[in-house]
């Protein structure tokens, strides 16, 4: 492993049924930066950055995190589609529910446990809704609550599939100024993103999937024309 990685994947392939969905995959994450996963539908990215998370089983290859692959230390925000909406849970409750990873066993969260919940759901600008049920919220503001649950976690990487996905472009710029802030303190992050054209904007590095990695490293080296016509089989420009 790299001694800027934070997460190191070696040759990892993983398969539903016998179709591969992602093939001899290697790739490293760097610390402190902002990375996009990009690609075609059906690409594996989410397959990919599931199978870093440990939830799904690769049928080959390895992942290392860090220095001891210590999952607790990444914050992981799952694409909305795939989130409960009528869970009858408000904004306090999501949000506090990133610190059970803190608490002891049978423990109860504690008042400063609290107080960090109520702290990223003002950095969220959702202080005004700490009490309303989650299924009455707008689509940016749900994925606001998950990403201040994931804030709560006070983890060392953040990974995020599709956050900009369905949001008005004022929440765009909103999540992505906090992941920003994220980066610029220190953490990683790294995000599943369809929209090519606001890569070079918000991003430090990408990484180019199709079922393969066809390209990773920096935006200013990485994105380029050619490679955006590898990994979308020609059909697809900026």
């Amino acid at each position: 492993m790299k001694e800027n990685s934070a997460i190191s994947v070696k040759d990892i392939t993983v398969a539903y049924d016998t179709k591969p969905v992602v093939w001899n995959a290697h790739v490293d994450f760097n610390k402190g930066r902002l990375t996009a996963i990009v690609g075609p539908n059906g690409a594996g990215k989410s397959t990919l950055v599931k199978t870093v998370m440990g939830l799904i089983e690769p049928i080959s290859g390895e992942v290392q995190v860090l220095d001891n692959n210590d999952l607790s230390r990444i914050a992981y925000v799952p694409q909305s589609g795939s989130v409960d909406w009528d869970f009858p849970a408000t904004v306090s409750d999501i949000v506090l529910m990133g610190r059970y990873g803190k608490l002891g066993w049978f423990k109860r969260p504690s008042k400063k446990d609290k107080e960090i919940a109520s702290q990223m759901i003002d950095k969220v600008g959702l202080s005004d809704f700490k009490h309303r049920q989650i299924q009455q919220l707008s689509g940016g503001q749900q994925q606001r609550v998950f990403l201040a649950r994931a804030l709560a976690q006070e983890a060392e990487i953040y990974i995020l599939d599709e956050p900009l996905k369905g949001v008005d472009i004022r929440t765009e710029k909103v999540l992505m100024e906090l992941l920003r802030e994220i980066v610029n303190d220190g953490g990683t992050v790294i995000a599943v993103h369809h929209d090519l054209n606001s890569v070079p904007e918000y991003f430090d590095d990408v990484v180019f999937v199709n079922v393969r990695i066809v390209a990773s490293g920096s935006v200013e080296e990485i994105f380029t024309d050619e490679n955006i016509k590898k990994t979308y089989d020609g059909k697809r420009r900026v």
